[in-house]
């Protein structure tokens, strides 16, 4: 109780901290109207046809594929995103609107105050504040989706919460440092399942080149957080690689704790025969899920409750081919949801949601103009082969994504 009540008045120090400045510069003010010229209308269209090897394979490239179906066109993002900017305070909202519905993706109010222009606070439905690709817009990543990694810890990318920011202008001696810090719901866009806040912090270093065109960013990050156990029965990987299980009534209603640890790098540089990028990222954790996966629930989790110890990471090369329109990249990605097992132990004890799986991305972008790309690119997935039926060799579930792309 002590742990939940430190998390309450924390975030009501932090939207004090918003309404308390703003109070005291509206007292004797007449409320202003909007001013039309600080608005801003933004967004990008991913239009997206997907070639599968195999008809109704479960695919983390947008989603399984139906089945007896091995191609499909899709409107993978329809964003839109509006912005008022007032200078030292701003609020955002963005909607994405597919043929599958529209849906509010960001809606949050940010403001940083004045007197040092450095600690801000922004609170709403945002990004995550762990890592980089969690935050990387999808109108600027190469890749067509995220890495495996993400798609499982941070499904959707944005969760309902309150941040505090501190970044010393770029001007100073301190421009180089970004800290982020704030708690969340932990349950993504929708209504919150259980009584757990998650705590997410990210401290980031940026670094650019004075007399050389290179740039370097270094990141680390950490999450805390839970899920309400909803069932007596709770299994814990020992060192034997097997589950234990735990039947204790008192199970119910306890918290069954999320701990991640990451690091990420992103490097640049300019040269003669064109940019060259490398960004990468590794997490290490703990992660509660079912028996079959161990994906963050989107919903209230009734399943019994299985703890796994995981580790995942990416990394992509990106390669701008001289002064052409055109750039080239290979990505590498894999995710391990439970370390303690190899492929020789998984066997039918064990399940899909322990099987670690890789994936190799080949990648061509031509990019026509300031709004219009084009993509090409091919995912080589592959699974550890195991005794554990249906995974005794690397199912075929290889995606080949062609996307155009208009940002505005």
């Amino acid at each position: 109780m002590k742990h939940r009540s430190f998390h309450h008045y924390l975030l009501i120090i932090l939207f004090g901290l918003a309404v308390t400045p703003c109070t005291t510069k509206a007292q004797g003010q007449a409320e202003a109207p909007a001013d039309s010229s600080r608005i801003k209308l933004s967004g990008y269209v991913q239009a997206l046809f997907q070639k599968a090897s195999a008809p109704g394979i479960e695919s983390f490239s947008g989603g399984g594929f139906e089945e007896n179906v091995d191609q499909r066109f899709t409107v993978r993002r329809g964003r839109m995103k509006l912005t008022y900017d007032a200078g030292s305070s701003s609020a955002v909202v963005q909607i994405d609107a597919t043929e599958q519905g529209v849906i509010i993706r960001d809606a949050y109010i940010h403001f940083t105050e004045e007197k040092w222009n450095t600690f801000g606070l922004q609170a709403g439905v945002q990004n995550r504040a762990f890592g980089h690709e969690v935050a990387y817009s999808s109108s600027r990543r190469e890749s067509p989706e995220r890495s495996r990694l993400f798609q499982t810890l941070f499904s959707g990318e944005r969760d309902a919460g309150a941040k505090l920011i501190i970044a010393p202008p770029a001007e100073s001696q301190l421009g180089f440092f970004r800290l982020e810090a704030g708690f969340y719901n932990g349950s993504g866009t929708i209504s919150d399942y259980d009584n757990n806040k998650d705590f997410i912090g990210r401290l980031h270093t940026a670094f650019e080149g004075r007399t050389a065109p290179w740039s370097l960013g270094l990141g680390a990050s950490f999450y805390s957080g839970g899920q309400r156990q909803n069932t007596r029965y709770s299994y814990e990987m020992t060192s034997d690689d097997g589950f234990t299980l735990d039947s204790a009534e008192s199970n119910i209603g306890q918290t069954a704790k999320r701990r991640y640890y990451g690091a990420d790098i992103q490097a640049g540089y300019d040269f003669s025969f064109g940019n060259s990028e490398i960004r990468a990222e590794y997490i290490t954790g703990k992660q509660p899920g079912s028996s079959t996966s161990s994906r963050t629930p989107r919903s209230r989790p009734e399943e019994d409750t299985y703890h796994r110890e995981f580790e995942g990471a990416y990394a992509i090369f990106v390669q701008e081919l001289g002064k052409s329109p055109l750039e080239v990249f290979i990505k590498y990605d894999f995710y391990d949801p439970n370390k303690k097992v190899n492929s020789n132990g998984l066997d039918e004890s064990f399940t899909e949601g322990d099987i670690r799986f890789q994936t190799w991305g080949y990648g061509l972008a031509w990019k026509y103009d300031e709004h219009i790309t084009f993509t090409a690119y091919y995912e080589d997935v592959k699974n550890e082969q195991t005794t554990l039926s249906g995974f005794t060799e690397d199912i075929s579930d290889n995606v080949l994504s062609l996307r155009i792309q208009y940002r505005f």
